[in-house]
């Protein structure tokens, strides 16, 4: 498979063997003799797609969460955490706390300038807002209905069946 196309986006060559266990033996020490042929290890495919960008860190706990799920809740929660949504939606919060420090950059280096307005400072005064909901109040947006999908205690209790 050329790169790009494979789940570490990275060249390989992938083999379907049947379930006999002879051939299965065979075509590993076959492949064991190559000097530059290894098994992979345990996560190594994963780490790989992680490093080359095919994968955020949310979809690699949710694969994760996945291969460890023994329930079908917990299942579900990890086909969500599969489908790169949490981190876009972590994204989208990211720039606009970027988008909000900038303004207040702008505003401290640039604010007794005659030609700022006082739209400039109206609109600093939101950012200001935003941040301070997001920094003090960080669980409401996890919280809310549609956001990240189940509030992240409910998932790790789910995930764990542990009581937290």
């Amino acid at each position: 498979m050329t790169a790009g196309r494979s789940f570490t986006n990275e060249p390989l060559l992938e083999l379907h063997l049947h379930s006999s266990p002879a051939i299965t033996s065979l075509v590993l020490s076959s492949l064991g003799r190559l000097p530059a042929l290894r098994p992979a290890e345990r996560g190594e495919f994963t780490k790989r797609a992680f490093l080359s960008g095919r994968l955020d860190l949310t979809e690699v706990e949710g694969l994760r969460d996945l291969i460890e799920g023994e329930t079908e809740i917990q299942r579900r929660l990890a086909r969500q955490g599969m489908t790169g949504a949490v981190g876009r939606r972590f994204e989208s919060l990211r720039e606009r706390v970027v988008g909000a420090m900038a303004q207040a950059d702008a505003l401290i280096d640039f604010g007794e300038d005659d030609a700022i307005g006082d739209e400039a400072f109206r609109t600093g005064a939101c950012s200001s807002v935003s941040i301070r909901c997001l920094c003090h109040g960080c669980a409401l947006p996890l919280r809310s209905a549609g956001s990240f999908g189940p509030h992240p205690v409910d998932s790790e209790q789910r995930r764990t069946r542990l009581p937290i």
